[in-house]
């Protein structure tokens, strides 16, 4: 499923970018390599980063904001409040390559431009699962 999402996210990004700022924007990050890492849906707003999960059939808007800062020109760096302290994941603002500072994983990102693309893009993987899914 997600090797069909990878090209959908991949036009994305030849349409949007993060010039002139993240806020206001989300970012659907896809695993590069490992199909068992999960995927990262974040919007942007107000100097905050909101993390959105997929919750069985459901998208989850609710879950807490947390930081980022803008280090430099070239990278946007993450802070999930699960991770306390540590600034983990890092997104290179030229080729939307999110990373992870305590392994070498790595997503690529799609730019997205509102909330309601984002809910379309979670509905398609949403009902890509209750396709294959058995229950």
């Amino acid at each position: 499923m997600k090797k069909l999402l990878i090209p959908l996210f991949s036009l994305l990004i030849s349409f949007n970018s993060i010039a002139g700022g993240i806020e206001k924007k989300g970012l659907v990050c896809e695993p590069t390599v490992n199909a068992n890492v999960e995927s990262f849906y974040f919007w942007f707003q107000n100097g905050k980063v909101k993390p959105i999960e997929i919750e069985g059939y459901g998208i989850n808007w609710d879950n807490p904001e947390d930081s980022y800062i803008e280090d430099g020109t070239n990278i946007i760096k993450l802070r999930h409040s699960y991770m306390i302290k540590n600034w983990r994941l890092r997104i290179n603002r030229q080729s939307l390559i999110m990373s992870n500072n305590h392994n070498s994983l790595e997503w690529q990102c799609a730019v997205v431009s509102s909330k309601e693309e984002m809910t379309y893009l979670l509905n398609l993987v949403i009902d890509a699962a209750k396709k294959i899914n058995k229950i």
